[in-house]
């Protein structure tokens, strides 16, 4: 009886394997394996490489060009003897979605009212420091008065009201130094606003001299050469503040400019006679 039920087992087994064997090769996973793609390979390749996705511009977007491939690759799908490339479908961007940067170049004056500005921004712990820095704000307005400017890029061309301006900054500047000292916290927004004055200084000096030079420019008087002197002259104060501020020494280098500013008032005191 036993051998009866293991001959009927191996006899089981056997057609089990015989009918999995049968089932495989007649599957059409298998019929898809022995199908001989090699001769479109090539149609593939070009299909593949010649599609091209629709993408929005990265730039009205904010989007990095550099995003993952992932998320833009097409999924090439094989139906039969057909390649379908499926439709990516981008949504439209309103052009206005992104305003355009606009720089803005800001004048003398605007960096003097930027300065108070920042200067108000500062709430030191140090009372000492808080007093200079009110001290240091109540000078700079008084340098935006409009009797001391022509517009906002020229001071008034009386010597002692746009001269003035220069003597204001140095006790400005002096006292935020000297804040410094008490709240070292505060350092990098005072020396900011430091570099904003001289700055402010510089493009006022550099305008001064660039319209007096253009009102000479087509004299032919005799005085003309004492007007060129100025010049000369206002031209190489200013190149001496640049010296000066590449060593740190801010004080003599708004010296530089207020002289500078002078001799470019001389040469259109000049020019005017002509």
């Amino acid at each position: 009886m036993k051998q009866l039920f293991s001959i009927a087992l191996i006899l089981f087994m056997i057609l089990a394997i015989v009918m999995t064997a049968v089932i495989t090769v007649n599957s059409p996973e298998a019929a898809l394996e022995d199908t001989d793609y090699s001769h479109r390979s090539a149609e593939y390749t070009d299909i593949i490489s010649n599609t091209s996705l629709p993408k929005a511009s990265a730039d009205r977007e904010g989007i990095s060009n550099n995003a993952s491939d992932s998320n833009n690759s097409a999924v090439i799908v094989m139906m039969g003897d057909e390649v379908i490339v499926p439709e990516v479908i981008v949504p439209e961007v309103a052009s206005n979605t992104m305003e355009e940067a606009v720089e803005v170049i800001l004048g003398p004056k605007d960096l003097r009212e930027n300065a108070i500005y920042d200067l108000l921004l500062i709430n030191s712990s140090n009372k000492c420091t808080q007093k200079l820095i009110k001290d240091a704000i109540s000078i700079l307005e008084e340098t935006l008065s409009d009797k001391l400017w022509r517009d906002d890029d020229r001071l008034n061309y009386s010597y002692y009201t746009g001269a003035n301006l220069f003597e204001q900054d140095r006790i400005v500047i002096r006292q935020l130094e000297i804040a410094k000292c008490g709240d070292r916290s505060a350092v990098t927004q005072l020396d900011k606003v430091i570099t904003s004055l001289l700055v402010a200084e510089e493009m006022l000096v550099t305008t001064a001299i660039e319209d007096a030079d253009s009102v000479i420019s087509g004299l032919t008087c005799r005085k003309i050469i004492g007007a060129d002197r100025e010049i000369f002259k206002a031209q190489s104060a200013l190149n001496d503040a640049h010296s000066y501020l590449d060593r740190g020494r801010q004080f003599t280098a708004i010296n530089c400019f207020k002289s500078a500013w002078l001799h470019a008032q001389g040469a259109n005191k000049i020019a005017h006679l002509c």
